[in-house]
């Protein structure tokens, strides 16, 4: 094998670690989401990238946290294979002794039809 052969391999090598060290440590994901908007006086600790849970189980991430007026406006990316319904629940859980915080969804009800994506909804203040 040449030298140019053995320094092509070795940034070929060095170019894949990288690709799949910032596939794995950031927040990339081939999983299609839909975005739901919710407004809170306080997010009381959420933070970026903080999980969203729907019945205890993790249905997506929060995308960003922005000021709209005077709320909090939370930007979550949900699976697009969860359903949610129109009378949901929004708030902020907490998890253990450290207190992580997470974006909860209580599930509403089939009859209330589904929450549409780039819906804007209000969220129960902690």
């Amino acid at each position: 094998m040449t030298t140019e052969a053995k320094v092509g391999a070795f940034i070929i090598a060095g170019l894949l670690f990288m690709g799949i060290a910032i596939f794995l440590l950031g927040d990339f994901t081939f999983e299609r989401r839909y975005q739901v908007y919710v407004l809170f006086s306080d997010v009381a600790g959420l933070s970026d990238k903080a999980p969203v849970k729907l019945s205890g189980v993790e249905v997506g991430r929060v995308r960003r946290i922005e000021l709209a007026g005077d709320k909090a406006k939370v930007i979550a990316a949900i699976s697009k294979d969860v359903v949610i319904w129109r009378d949901a629940l929004f708030a902020i859980g907490s998890t253990g002794i450290i207190g992580s915080k997470y974006l909860q969804i209580e599930q509403g009800h089939p009859s209330a039809g589904p929450l549409p994506p780039e819906s804007q909804v209000n969220g129960q203040d902690p």
